[in-house]
């Protein structure tokens, strides 16, 4: 091999070098380090979406670090720069680029204010102090250790707050949400998912649970969910359960103290040791089984729209029983009132207008051991059968 051929080749493998270098810069995670003091305002706008990770650090300053491991950097035009009231990050594209995967990590003063903006992407917050809005199109919601209010939103995505004290709301247009040991007047909302809180309290000490639910009963540890449409199943709940769904099953099993269900229309059954039960359903069949008579509180209330109802009880429960029992007259069905109770049956011989189509009546009634507990059975078209329990 002459000088020049050598030359030659030397040249061609610094050029792949030098190529290789600047392919690894354009799409390795670049790191700036900027001036922040803590209690100002950091502002993130990402039209071309991106996930954002905030994590609080007991010093000023903030280091901003990103990255495209899919496609690399240089189709961004990454902006950071001070602002009079903060720090202002920007993400525009460079062409008609999609499908980028952005991922910013910050540190940054634990006191800050956030407005922020993704078309897609998760947030993460982690250990701050202020006020903190903005939406992204889609994406998880992940906040830990905060303080302060909240105004979140996200398309579609998982929303999880823990350990935190805030106020404010935080919505997800579909996806599950979980709210733990956490105090505030926050309100966590789904428009397609369980909502389940535990351990949350508002800022005067009541215990609070989805959709405004505020159980008089309820501990910290009692269950609570409400589900825009959907099933709902609990196995263990020894501090009560509070549960709703918009449409959908419900099944409540392992509970003591007290059940609420609710379901728009749907089966729903419920198992509980003692305590007092409210079960209703929109349309569907309604099952309860009592394990024992409380001393104190056992009220029952079943109703359902349309659908049998049974109910379990123990031989010698303490209760007022009443049921109301209507068939309309555009049904053709024999539907009875039976039980192993001695109670008294009566049937109606009047048609009734007053509730839309018009209805005959079947009541029932019976006291035993004083009638501590009022029962309360209410139902259309459907039979209702009351059990005594082993």
């Amino acid at each position: 091999m002459n000088y020049k051929q050598a030359t030659g080749i030397t040249a061609v493998l610094s050029l792949l070098l030098l190529a290789a270098v600047s392919t690894a810069a354009a799409e390795g995670r670049v790191v700036e380090n900027l001036d922040f003091e803590p209690g100002q305002m950091l502002e993130i706008d990402l039209p071309t979406g991106g996930s954002i990770t905030i994590v609080g650090w007991d010093q000023s300053g903030i280091e901003v670090s990103y990255e495209d491991a899919r496609r690399g950097l240089d189709i961004y035009e990454i902006l950071i720069e001070n602002t009079t009231t903060g720090l202002s990050i920007e993400s525009p594209l460079l062409g008609r680029e999609s499908n980028t995967n952005l991922q910013i990590d910050i540190r940054a003063p634990r006191s800050l204010d956030l407005d922020f903006f993704s078309a897609g992407g998760s947030l993460e917050l982690n250990g701050l102090t202020g006020e903190f809005s903005g939406k992204t199109g889609g994406g998880a919601l992940r906040l830990f250790d905060l303080t302060g209010e909240a105004d979140l939103r996200t398309g579609g995505g998982r929303i999880e707050v823990n350990d935190s004290e805030l106020d404010g709301e935080i919505r997800t247009g579909g996806g599950k949400a979980t709210v733990e040991n956490v105090i505030g007047d926050l309100r966590v909302s789904s428009g397609g998912g369980e909502v389940t809180y535990r351990n949350v309290r508002s800022a005067d000490g009541n215990v609070l649970g989805p959709g405004k639910q505020s159980p008089t009963d309820a501990t910290d540890n009692t269950v609570l969910i409400s589900n825009a449409g959907g099933k709902i199943r609990v196995t263990d709940a020894p501090e009560g359960a509070s549960v709703s769904t918009g449409g959908g099953k419900v099944h409540v099993s392992g509970a003591d103290r007290f059940v609420s269900a609710k379901t728009g229309g749907g089966d729903v059954e419920i198992e509980i040791l003692a305590g007092w039960v409210n079960a209703r359903t929109g349309a569907g069949e309604v099952d309860v089984t009592v394990g024992e008579n409380a001393a104190d509180k056992g009220d029952v209330t079943l109703s359902s729209g349309y659908g049998d109802i049974t109910l379990i009880l123990p031989e010698d429960f303490s209760m007022d029983l009443e049921v109301e029992l209507g068939v309309t007259n555009n049904n053709d069905g024999k539907y009875t009132v039976s039980s192993d109770f001695d109670i008294s049956v009566e049937e109606s011989d009047t048609w009734d207008y007053s509730r839309g189509s018009p209805r005959k009546y079947t009541y029932g009634s019976f006291i035993q051991y004083g009638g501590q507990h009022r029962v309360t059975i209410t139902t259309t078209n459907g039979n209702v059968v009351i059990r005594k329990g082993s």
